[in-house]
């Protein structure tokens, strides 16, 4: 489990365990973590939490964070 909020932190423990072990990140959205960049940088789940059941539009807000995540990962956005 690394800090969503920390992409360098998430790069060094990936350098370290490689791909063997998948990092989880929370902390993304409302505690300052971008989804975008912990996924770059090698997390393998997001959790999120609150900048979804928080928004006046939770759907909405699931889809902007995919969305987000695939459009940096270079994946051509959904249209649903």
């Amino acid at each position: 489990v690394v800090a969503a909020n920390n992409p360098d932190k998430i790069l060094e423990v990936r350098r370290i365990l490689g791909d063997s072990v998948p990092i989880y990140s929370p902390g993304v959205g409302v505690q300052g973590g971008r989804a975008a960049a912990a996924a770059r940088s090698g997390a393998k789940y997001l959790i999120v939490g609150r900048s979804i059941i928080l928004s006046e539009n939770p759907g909405e807000a699931a889809r902007r964070l995919r969305d987000e995540i695939n459009s940096s990962m270079g994946k051509p956005a959904q249209t649903s």
